[in-house]
Formats: structure tokens, sequence, C-alpha cells
């Protein structure tokens, strides 16, 4: 390694430790500063159960709860599925005959003893009205989890298994861990082709987008995109199997990772490569597959279980165009900036992800631009509202790399970019602190 790329890597490590801080001190403000948002904490997914809302709290978002869950106690099996089918149903059935008898016994009774049964039946009915919104919400939190794939659960508990740290600690670590390395080989990647300068500032770039603070926080999109860096890296420097290998375990790690297959395809003929590799990917996913059916004892309930989340991400979508742009804009709430179907800021994170496409698009390579279309394209039209669009924005990395071949010859511009981005990374950190909807 030469002293020039030593050097430039010390300061991004430096840059990145800074900035992580910055992250972490706005979300432990925020939430010794605020009022923490308890309704949303308590009615969404959060794991371990507790009546007691700690600091740890402020690093478990939504995504976060479910691997932890998952990493702890693993996927539903088919008994426990249908176990808790049939405690609800029962509990419903009881529920409705009572309120029949309930019903019956009132016509024999006076006005002043059909006021006090009426009293004793609404506080009977709440309870048990409660009892089975518990059970259902229990019932669908086990299976929303079941829509995760396995790779960050797995690999947390393994680090759980040898450190016998917590399941949050462990996870944590890796997703940090893997920030730095995602970092290293971005900067790698690019400086080949570009020069240490571009590729200084395309990582800072990068850094400061406002929806970067995902690095910080236990995501996986530090460990997908490690393994994507690292793949495409491997296949610069000619290691093609292990870059094989990388673009293999991405389904495992996120189920739209078999979309690499598209852009590692264009690789493959640019280089006259033999397609043999694409199997890896394809095996990759028959490996998500076979591993779901054998914890869930249904190979698809990764998919069944996206159905019953709000952004209801299907590929059917791209066959109902129609239906999305009306919902998307035609339908479009003004009044909401943070809102998980109607939130202002993804829609405008995706008309600003078009332009950026339109403006870069001719300037890169053409696997580059397939993976944009891929991971930046898919999930927008394939979701009911872009729900959560401006986080996955992160994973669209060569925009990022023309963004800093611009930013390089235009100092101004740069500094501009990198103040609106640290600014905006805090304000949504300590939004997300307070459990606020952010991403």
């Amino acid at each position: 390694m030469s002293p020039d790329i030593a050097k430039n890597l010390r300061q991004i490590l430096l840059f990145f430790l800074l900035s992580k801080g910055l992250v972490w001190g706005a979300m432990i403000f925020a939430f010794y500063g605020f009022t923490y948002h308890q309704e949303n904490h308590f009615g969404n997914k959060y794991y371990p159960y507790s009546a007691q809302i700690s600091l740890r709290h402020i690093f478990q978002t939504w995504d976060t709860n479910h691997y932890l869950y998952l990493a702890e106690k693993g996927y539903s099996s088919p008994f426990l599925r249908e176990s808790l089918s049939q405690e609800i149903e029962r509990h419903q059935r009881l529920l409705y005959y009572r309120k029949i008898e309930f019903l019956e016994s009132q016509k024999n009774f006076s006005s002043a003893q059909q006021l006090q049964s009426s009293q004793i039946w609404a506080d009977y009915e709440k309870k048990q009205q409660f009892l089975i919104y518990q059970l259902q919400k229990k019932e669908r939190d086990i299976l929303n989890s079941d829509a995760f794939p396995p790779a960050y659960p797995f690999l947390i508990a393994g680090v759980t298994f040898v450190t016998s740290c917590t399941s949050l600690v462990a996870a944590f670590f890796i997703s940090n861990l893997f920030s730095f390395g995602v970092m290293i080989l971005f900067f790698l990647l690019i400086a080949d082709e570009e020069g240490t300068a571009v590729a200084r500032c395309a990582v800072y770039s990068w850094m400061l987008y406002p929806y970067s603070f995902v690095f910080h926080i236990p995501y996986t999109e530090s460990l997908f995109l490690f393994v994507v860096l690292l793949g495409f890296y491997s296949f610069r420097k000619q290691a093609f199997w292990l870059s094989a290998c990388c673009f293999g375990l991405l389904p495992l790690i996120r189920v739209l990772g078999i979309l690499i297959l598209v852009p590692y395809g264009v690789a493959l003929f640019k280089q006259n490569r033999s397609l043999f590799f694409l199997l890896f990917p394809l095996g990759g996913f028959i490996c998500y597959l076979v591993t779901m059916f054998w914890f869930t004892g249904d190979p698809w309930i990764g998919f069944k279980a996206q159905e019953g989340f709000i952004s209801k991400h299907s590929g059917l979508r791209l066959f109902q165009l129609g239906e999305w742009f009306r919902f998307t804009f035609l339908e479009w709430d003004f009044s909401y900036g943070f809102h998980p179907q109607q939130g202002s800021l993804d829609r405008v994170s995706f008309l600003l992800f078009l332009l950026w496409l339109l403006l870069a698009g001719s300037h890169l390579k053409k696997e580059w631009l397939f993976y944009i279309l891929c991971y930046g394209a898919f999930p927008a039209f394939t979701s009911l509202g872009l729900m959560s669009y401006s986080r996955y924005v992160v994973s669209v990395f060569p925009l990022f790399l023309w963004l800093g071949k611009v930013l390089e010859k235009r100092p101004k511009t740069k500094t501009l970019f990198f103040i609106v981005g640290i600014s905006g990374q805090i304000a949504l950190a300590g939004r997300m602190g307070l459990n606020y909807w952010v991403a």
C-alpha cells in the first residue's frame, strides 16, 4: 500500500469516527433532552419486552428489534404459528358466545340491573379485546420477523455466543465494524480508476448523505454493502472465485441480493468470463429458501410476510405502475414530512434520485448503471408509497462515485453539500433517538 493511500485511509477513518460520534451524540442528546415517543415504542415491535424505556432503545429501530429477536428466539415453527392462531380464534369465539349470553340475560333484568351488568360486561369485554389484541400483535410480530433473511441474525447469534455479550452489543459491533470496511473498500475501488482525491471526496459524500446514519446503528446496510463492494473489488483484482462467493452470500443478507445477477452478469460479459459464475447468486437464493424451509416449514414465508407490511413490496407492482403513480404522487399528502406511506421526504428523495441518475448515467460503467437500476429503481417501483426510500438511496454507491467526481472540481459546492449533509444526518439521528418515524 502506497503512503498516499495509507494517509487517505487514516483521514477517512478519523472522519468516520467523528461522524459516528456526532450521530450517537445527537441520539443521546435527543433522548435526554426531549420527550421519547412511547406510543411508537409500545405500538410497534420491540425486543426484549420491557415496561421500562432505557438508553438502549434509541439504537433499536423496528428492523433491529426483529434481528435481535431472530438472533435469540429464531424463526417461527409451523406449530407455533398454528397454536397462536388457534388461541386467538378460541378467545374470539369465547367472547362472541359470552356476548350472546349477556344479551339474553339482559331481557330478564330490571333497568337498574341492566345498567349494573352492562358496566360489568363492558369491563370484561375491554379486557378480552385487549388480550386478543396482544395475541394478534404477537402473531403479527412473529410473522414479520420471518420476513428478514438469516445472515445478519445468525451472525449476531454467533458473536453473542463467542463473546458472551448481549445481542444488541453484538449487532452494534457487527454493523460498525463492517461500516469501516465499506468505506475502505469504496475508497480503494475508486482510487484505482479515479485517483485518491476523487475517491476521498466520494467517500465523504457517501458518509455525509443524511440517511447514512444507518452505517452507525444496527442495520444490514453495512454488512450488505461490504459484501457487495468486496465482490466488485475482488472482481477487479481478477479474484473471480472470491467475487462469486461474495455475490452468492447476498440473498442470505437481503432477499433483493439476488438482483446482483444483472450487474454481475454485465461485468462477466464485458470481461469475457464464463456465465457459470452466475450460479453462485442463484445458489445463494436457493440456500435462503432451504434455510427458511428448514426453520419455518415454508420456503416462501419471507415473501408472504412482506404482504403484511405497510410498504407491501411486490414485484407484481411493476405491472401496476398506474396504480403506483396514482398512490405515490396524485394522492400525496404534502402535509406529511415523515410518514411510512405519505412521507414527502421519501418522494423528494426519489425525484432527486431520478435527476441524479439522469445526470450520472452516461458517466458510469454499464455494471454500475445496472446496479443502480436494481437497487435504486426496483425498490421504488415495487413498494407502496416509497416507504423508506430515502434510506434505500444509501445502497446505490455508484451515484456517490459520480458525486465525488463532480464535487472535487467545485470546492464551494462541496463545502455546502458537506454542511447540509452532516446537519441533516444529525437532525435525522436525533429524531430517530426519540423513536419517531425516520426510515
